[in-house]
This record gives structure tokens, sequence and C-alpha cells, in this order.
């Protein structure tokens, strides 16, 4: 009982100290004298304070300072999680997948350009998604749609497809505890969205996002 105890208590002080580094340092976007660097590590020491590779559907991979467009905040090195809030922006939906996914996530492609979905998409992967996956799912996104006859009218509009690569993100002794349901941290964590839409690969939208 009392072991439970414990570990009920760490967690409740955990998301206490998360709740007040939120306050302090990244609701306000002020790095108060260069403290917010060292109380991150110490909170979230997982952090390797590199940001992930992006890459766009065409092979052309973008920066960390383009893909998170920088606002006019003061910005501060030392503090990443500051940083990086500070870059995100405009709308998108984000899901992680690895080789084991590719099936499912063409078909979530499918669906989405069924919707006619003009949100940009970016699939997380931590060196798990294989080049020729990767080809997989972008082959599937370019083919011409065949639909039947209809009263809609069906534009199947080719998505603007995003491959952001983790790995770099993570300190390599904490890669072990990301694994199965886990990586829903990374697109959660590491998309450049402002507005995010969180998806399942195997998860069957039914609206226009």
């Amino acid at each position: 009982m009392k072991a439970f105890q414990a570990t009920e208590q760490s967690f409740v002080d955990a998301a206490t100290n998360l709740r007040v580094f939120g306050s302090c340092y990244l609701e306000s976007n002020k790095a108060l004298n260069n403290t917010c660097g060292g109380i991150q590590a110490r909170l979230m020491p997982f952090f390797t304070g590199n940001y992930p590779v992006f890459t766009r559907w065409d092979g052309a991979v973008v920066s960390d300072e383009e893909a998170h467009q920088r606002k006019e905040f003061g910005i501060n090195d030392r503090c990443f999680t500051l940083n990086y809030l500070q870059g995100l922006n405009g709308r998108g939906i984000v899901v992680s997948a690895g080789d084991g996914q590719v099936e499912d996530t063409v078909n979530l492609i499918r669906v989405l350009r069924g919707l006619d979905n003009k949100l940009p998409i970016q699939v997380f992967h931590k060196g798990d998604l294989g080049d020729d996956s990767m080809a997989q799912i972008l082959n599937q996104d370019i083919k011409k749609a065949l639909v039947g006859q209809s009263e809609y009218k069906f534009t199947f509009p080719q998505q603007n497809v995003w491959f952001v690569d983790v790995r770099g993100c993570i300190k390599e002794e904490y890669m072990k505890f990301f694994n199965r349901f886990s990586n829903k941290f990374f697109p959660y964590m590491f998309g450049s969205f402002d507005e995010t839409i969180l998806m399942d690969t195997d998860a069957v939208p039914l609206v226009k996002p």
C-alpha cells in the first residue's frame, strides 16, 4: 500500500512541477533570467534540445527555422520548450507511424483525400519508417482516384504530406521508453502546428477536418 501511495504521489508531484513550469515560463513567454533551461533539464531530462527533421512529400528537407516560423517574442536558445512553443503556427493533422502501420496510413490518406482535406499532414517516426514505406505512402497519395457515379463532386486532392524524424530529439538512453502508444507523444510534442488534430493511423474520419 505504501509503495502504491508513493507512486501515486510521484505522479502528483511531477504534474505539479510541470504545471508550475508552464505557468512561470511558457504562458508568460519569458525565459526569466535564463533559468528556464536548467529547470527544463531537470523536469525533462530526455530532451536533447534538437529539432526534428521535416521532409516534405517532394523530398525537400526543411530546417527548423522554416518549419517553426519565429514570432516576435524574445527567443532564448537555452529554453527549448519556450523556443519551440513560440514557433508554432497554422493548423494540421499529425500521426505517428512505423513500417508496421504503412497500410493503415495509406488508407487514412485515402479517406482524407475523399473528404477533400486541405490541411497538411505530418507523419512522425523515430527512424522506424523506412524509405520504401515512405515511398509507398506517397505513391498511393498521388494516384488518381477511381470514384464511381455519385451525386457528390469529389476532387480527391493530393495531400500535403510531411515526414518528421524525431530521432535526434530524444536522448538515446530514454528512447526505450517510447514504444507503441507512447509514440503518440512525438507528434503532440514536436509538431509545428499551433492547432493540432492528433489521429490514429487506423482512424476513419467521417467529416472534413
